[in-house]
């Protein structure tokens, strides 16, 4: 982030932001973006407020936020509860598409089941302890058991470093949860895509809320970038 410059077009902005994420997304990666943006800006106040995928959709529906930043999970969105947002397809509502990703197992590297290539989810969720982000990964009841659902990054972390379960997570949450080298992924076989976005409502960014989009869009960029060679 120390690359970035203040955009030459803005003049001392003196306004708002608000974004509703969920609390990965906001401990994560959103932090270091609002504090970069503070240091651009120090007049324009941030304020995010952490909840569901589902309660930051409804957000951005009801206008109680300029931006909703949200993971979803081979492009299905949960159901919100205003009126339906149709991804890829609503003229209301403008998606900018921060990364795309490959759901992953992470488990400890003395866990026997690190030296494998890939694996499936069901035998994952079938006979391994899991832990996981969203609920909209499971879609049988039987699995539920087995799951154990937490939007706390450092409850993940703590079962994975004892072998208590496996973290299902994309690759980058994985990098940046997990920067020992103690830690392995491994990829769920099949298409297990996790797509990150920023939604606003079209046409009524203004300048300094589109300044801090930039800002969102290069850090994820170099998020994207320093992943993709860590590979």
């Amino acid at each position: 982030m120390e690359n970035l410059k203040p955009f030459p077009n803005e003049k001392s902005p003196t306004d708002r932001i608000t974004i509703y994420t969920t609390p990965m997304l906001a401990n994560f990666f959103l932090v270091e973006v609002v504090y970069a943006f503070n240091q651009l800006y120090p007049k324009v106040e941030v304020t995010a407020y952490e909840s569901s995928s589902r309660e930051a959709l409804t957000a951005i529906t009801k206008d109680k936020c300029d931006l909703s930043i949200i993971s979803v999970y081979n492009r299905s969105l949960p159901k919100c509860d205003s009126s339906s947002i149709q991804l890829y397809k609503s003229p209301l509502y403008d998606y900018t598409l921060l990364s795309t990703d490959q759901l992953m197992a992470c488990v400890h590297d003395s866990n026997p089941l690190s030296h494998q290539k890939t694996i499936s989810l069901n035998t994952l969720l079938d006979k391994h302890k899991v832990t996981h982000f969203t609920s909209r990964i499971v879609e049988s009841d039987s699995h539920e058991k087995q799951v154990l659902l937490s939007a706390n990054p450092n409850l993940h972390k703590k079962l994975v470093s004892h072998n208590m379960a496996i973290s299902l997570m994309p690759y980058l949450t994985y990098k940046t949860l997990f920067p020992e080298k103690d830690f392995v992924t491994i990829p769920i076989e099949g298409s297990h895509i996790v797509e990150t976005y920023a939604i606003s409502k079209h046409a009524k960014l203004s300048q300094t809320h589109q300044a801090f989009l930039n800002l969102l869009i290069d850090y994820w960029k170099q998020l994207n970038s320093s992943t993709a060679s860590s590979k």
